[in-house]
């Protein structure tokens, strides 16, 4: 149906009135409501990201990057993932050594600097100085039931991040720790 001088454009159809009635409804919505992390109203809602491997959650810029730490009690070996914004994706880095300073060490003191080296992973295709993963064994930490410390010099895409304070198990605001799968959510 093409007619220019009715109102049509060249090869274009009017649009139906339901068509137009749901895009009048929808439009002013996408303008109105929230968005996921970053958004125009990111300042008032609070969200939450998710450790993917189910340990410590630790942000090292608000909105760009995160650490998640795991922790085996028995024998004391310290796991590190570096990830993005969203907590999703890793995020690789040239670094020969990411320090853990830990600082409190439950009833036994401290402080203790550990090391965290790069880790390959044939599945990933990681390697050392460009990897998203760094461990260490510590023996001292072995049979731990706290510690308190920071996460040292952490370098990623061009950025720097220092001295970001964490807490096994994490203790939030409200006095009560958060172990993994202890079946409390906020």
């Amino acid at each position: 149906m093409e007619q220019r001088d009715g109102g049509y454009i060249m090869g274009m159809q009017p649009l139906r009135p339901t068509r137009a009635l749901a895009l009048a409804l929808v439009l002013p919505l996408t303008l109105i409501l929230p968005t996921a992390c970053g958004g125009a109203d990111d300042a008032d809602h609070e969200h939450a990201h998710t450790a993917p491997r189910g340990g410590l959650l630790v942000e090292l810029a608000e909105h760009e990057a995160h650490a998640e730490l795991l922790f085996d009690a028995e024998t004391g070996a310290v796991t590190m993932y570096l990830l993005g914004a969203h907590a999703e994706n890793p995020l690789r880095s040239a670094q020969e050594a990411i320090d853990l300073q830990i600082d409190e060490l439950g009833d036994s003191g401290g402080p203790l600097t550990l090391p965290l080296l790069p880790v390959a992973s044939d599945l990933t295709g990681e390697s050392p100085g460009d990897t998203s993963r760094f461990e260490a064994a510590a023996p001292a930490l072995a049979g731990a039931e706290s510690f308190a410390g920071r996460i040292g010099l952490v370098q990623l895409r061009g950025a720097s991040y220092a001295d970001v304070a964490f807490s096994w198990p994490l203790v939030d605001d409200h006095g009560h720790d958060h172990a993994e799968g202890d079946g409390h959510d906020h």
